[in-house]
């Protein structure tokens, strides 16, 4: 099968495009940059230039004989955002980018398009697991953004014979990961006792090994045309029992305190860091029973396996 994956230089796409390969699939590479080639599955797998995004008859050319897109390319989560309004850039990146190539994919015969989205499109946390039929809420610009793009890649491929598939993942991790996994790998990795020892919560990650296969399955697998599918390690765990999993792989003592977790929200909310109180000591849990029973998949690597592979990187 020949599938063109956008966004293949990316942490998620490195991954994919390596599954990709070893399951025998033609790969289109479309880059911006000066690469010729990107490494996939232990080789050097070419790539197509693309100097400007926005030349149709490039793309075009590029797409003739693609049967699969997958959508990977877009603006991420800005850590530190330093533009004024950001709004604009998201909309641009992760609404009219997309937009633009699967209309042009449609055009060009393409039968499948899968767009990677975001579980930020469900909400930020909630006390029960989000299901794929539940209704969006989402809160930042960027899950915003996001959920603009699947309702306009809905309605575009309803007017053509493309089908379209939504993947929502919740945070990605694995070897190198950036964001918000990185910054727990260098919290884990301080030599000084943390006070999150009485974090009970409950949150869902997927690591990039079983979303890259997910990813492989989604374009394989003709049930899923037309489905929006959520997606995890499918087992859930605590900010500290993650900590103490990330500290002992590698080789450090535990060094969790129990500070009360009253405290720790209240900490939170004098400091203006919401967003830090959800991601920290919220629950975010994933029913992925929908994307198993549709596809006949289950996550092919265990958490602990997947922790041991990112740890053995840093």
């Amino acid at each position: 099968m020949k599938i063109l994956v956008t966004g293949a230089s990316g942490f998620i796409g490195r991954h994919l495009i390596a599954v990709l390969d070893q399951a025998g699939h033609q790969l289109v590479l479309p880059l911006r940059g000066s690469q010729s080639y990107l490494a996939g599955a232990g080789t050097q797998l070419p790539c197509v230039q693309i100097a400007d995004m926005t030349d149709e008859q490039a793309w075009l050319q590029v797409l003739e004989g693609v049967e699969v897109v997958v959508h990977l390319a877009g603006r991420a989560h800005v850590l530190s955002e330093n533009n004024v309004d950001p709004a604009p850039l998201f909309h641009a990146a992760n609404v009219e980018l997309p937009l633009r190539i699967a209309r042009l994919a449609a055009s060009a015969g393409v039968r499948h398009f899968v767009f990677v989205s975001s579980i930020g499109v469900m909400g930020a946390a909630r006390a029960q697991p989000f299901r794929s039929d539940d209704i969006p809420q989402p809160r930042e610009l960027y899950a915003q953004s996001k959920w603009a793009a699947e309702q306009a890649l809905q309605s575009m491929c309803r007017q053509t014979t493309m089908s379209l598939c939504i993947v929502r993942p919740p945070l990605v991790y694995g070897p190198a990961a950036p964001g918000n996994f990185g910054k727990l790998l260098k919290l884990a990795a301080l030599p000084l006792p943390l006070p999150l020892g009485a974090i009970d919560n409950q949150r869902s990650f997927v690591s990039v090994q079983n979303l890259a296969d997910l990813l492989r399955c989604c374009c394989e697998h003709p049930a899923a045309a037309g489905q929006t599918f959520l997606v995890s390690d499918g087992e859930d765990i605590s900010t500290s029992a993650l900590l103490r999993q990330l500290r002992q792989l590698q080789g450090k003592p535990a060094w969790l305190i129990p500070v009360p977790l009253r405290w720790l929200r209240w900490l939170c909310r004098v400091s203006g860091r919401q967003q830090l109180q959800e991601k920290l000591l919220d629950s975010l849990q994933v029913d992925q029973t929908h994307t198993c029973q549709t596809l006949a998949w289950q996550p092919p690597w265990s958490l602990q396996q997947s922790l041991k592979a990112a740890v053995a990187t840093t």
